[in-house]
Formats: structure tokens, sequence, C-alpha cells
């Protein structure tokens, strides 16, 4: 009995192998017709509607870029694609367009022109652009624009007699006495302070050294050579006659001064002023430098310098202010400085 069902099971499962060879074929054959061979019938390819656009694109690409010229609304020519730059005037609320030769100026009276023309245009933006120093020499905007120098050149600037400033003010007083030996002999003596009356200047003829009129003096000491002996004079001081002698000062920036000193006590008190004087630029203003009142120089200043267009005239006002001159080609510039504080 077992072996009969062991048959019967062998039968069964042939039968099923078979079936499933069978389907597998069937089934192969409907795969072919669903989806028949592409070589079987071909197709050309659908085109593309933009094609022409493209290759269109793809040529203008290739070619150099280049920018229409632009102008704005009243002709004028612009170098941007973008809107023109606006800018305001302190106080006002109204724009301006600054390469617009009607508008007037932002900061007066410098042109706007001006500074576009330079390659400023950003430093016009700032409120205090005319006292800004656009190329850090040491002279704002404004005043390279009124001397016309090149505000983007640190190399360009205007004269430096402008940017001269008063650091202080040296004072030196002294009179003379003199002693008359007869026969047009006289001695001579010199006394006086310096160095804000700390120093004392004295010098004298000694061993009884006596002078006549047209001899220099002193031989040594304080204000060695500085004077000369030119005459003696009568002359009456509240009814008194009194013998005066003139000198002349032989002193650099004093030449040809004369004073007159009278005999006795009384003393005319002369003065002497040294300014010292500074640049106010980066580079120098650290550097102060001695001038004499009357006495020439250069700037920068370098004593040994063979021309020397400036001067200090004088100094005014107890040492308060002091005058400059500037002769610049034949024309004389004055300037004036207050003592610095």
């Amino acid at each position: 009995m077992k072996n009969s069902y062991e048959k019967i099971l062998l039968v069964i499962a042939a039968l099923i192998l078979v079936g499933m060879i069978t389907l597998g074929a069937m089934k192969l054959g409907a795969v072919s017709e669903d989806f028949p061979d592409a070589s079987e019938n071909p197709k050309e390819a659908l085109p593309i509607e933009t094609e022409s656009l493209v290759n269109k694109a793809a040529k203008t690409l290739s070619k150099p870029m280049a920018m229409d010229e632009m102008r704005m609304a009243d002709g004028r020519k612009i170098d941007s694609f973008t809107a023109a730059n606006l800018y305001v005037r302190r106080g006002s609320d109204a724009p301006v367009v600054i390469d617009d030769p009607k508008q007037e100026p932002v900061h007066p009276p410098i042109p706007n022109e001006w500074w576009l023309s330079n390659s400023m245009s950003e430093e016009i933006g700032y409120g205090d652009a005319p006292q800004r120093d656009f190329d850090g020499d040491g002279f704002s905007n404004l005043e390279e624009f009124n001397e016309k120098s090149n505000p983007n050149d640190k190399n360009s600037f205007p004269s430096l007699f402008a940017k001269l400033r008063l650091a202080s003010v040296e004072k030196e007083q002294w009179y003379l006495r003199f002693s008359d030996f007869g026969g047009g002999q006289f001695s001579f003596r010199c006394e006086g302070t310096a160095d804000g009356m700390k120093r004392k200047i004295e010098n004298r003829m000694r061993n009884g050294k006596a002078i006549s009129p047209g001899t220099v003096f002193f031989e040594e000491g304080e204000y060695q050579g500085r004077f000369k002996f030119i005459e003696t004079f009568e002359k009456e001081v509240r009814n008194v006659p009194k013998t005066f002698v003139r000198i002349e000062d032989l002193k650099s920036g004093k030449e040809g001064k004369v004073y007159e000193f009278a005999s006795g006590a009384h003393k005319t008190l002369v003065s002497d002023y040294t300014a010292r004087l500074f640049l106010d630029t980066p580079d120098l203003s650290d550097q102060k430098f001695a001038v004499e009142e009357g006495v020439s120089f250069s700037l920068p200043y370098d004593e040994n310098a063979t021309e020397k267009p400036y001067t200090l005239k004088e100094i005014r006002g107890e040492g308060a202010s002091a005058l400059l001159l500037w002769n610049n080609n034949g024309e004389t510039t004055e300037l004036e400085l207050k003592l610095e504080k």
C-alpha cells in the first residue's frame, strides 16, 4: 500500500512539472508580442520646438559682451546700468544727482564735477568731505581744490606755507650802556635776560678798553660782533642835555636797524624774538624748527637751503602771533599765525 502511494505522488509531481514548462513557453511568446524588438519598425525622434532659440542663445553667448550706451531721461550719458547715485545736502531733503551740471554743489564751493573728475564719487558722500584728506598728504580736499593740486596724489599738494603753525615764541631783552672816556672814545656794556628771564645776558669791554665811531664790538662773549658804533650826538631830555650814541645792529634778520641809547641810567630795552614753527602734516608735525625774527627760511625747513622764500617778518603782541611772508615769484603773500594753545 505504501508503495502505491509513492507511485501516485511521483505521477502527480511529473504532471505539475509538465504544466509549468508549458506555461513558461506560452508566456515567452506573449512577452515578444507585448515588447517587440526596437529595431523593428524604427521611428524618427520628435523635434524640439525651442531648438532655434537654444542655437541663437549659444551664438550670442559666444560673442564678446558689449554694453549699449545708456543715457538718463534728459539725455545725459551714464556709464552704469544701475541707477545714478543720489546725495542730499546738509539741511535739505531734496536728492542731488551729482553728475547733473544743473545741480548746485553738495559741498560749496567745490563743484560736483570736481569730485567726479578726480574719481572721488564715494568721498563726496561724507558730510565733512571738504575737511577730509583723501590722499593722506596732510592737505584737506578743500585746500587741494583751492590750490588746484591733485587730491589723488600724495606728492601733489598746495604750498606748505598754508600748513605752518606757531608752537612757541622765545624772547630775549637787552640794553646797552656806555661810558665816555673823552676824545671820542667810548666803552660799552650789554645787559639783559633770556629764556623767560632765567638766563642773564651780560658782556662788557674790559681792562679799560674804549672804541671810536665806526668800530664793531664785542670781540667775544654774548653778542660777539653784533654791534657797530656809528656816532654820538647831543639831545635835550626834559630840558637837560644828554649824550646819545647811535648803534647799528648787524645781527642776521636785523641788519641795518639803528638804535639810540642815552647816557646815564636810562634803559632802552630791545627785544629779540625766536619763533618755533612746525608744519601741520602727518609726516612733519613733530619736527619743530627755530626761526629768528626777520630771518628767511625754506619749507620743508633746511638750514642750508639755497632758496629761502619765506620770512618771519615780525612777532606781534609780545609773542601772541607771528607775521610771515612768502615771496612767490615776485608776489608777496602774508600769513599771521596765532600761538597754538
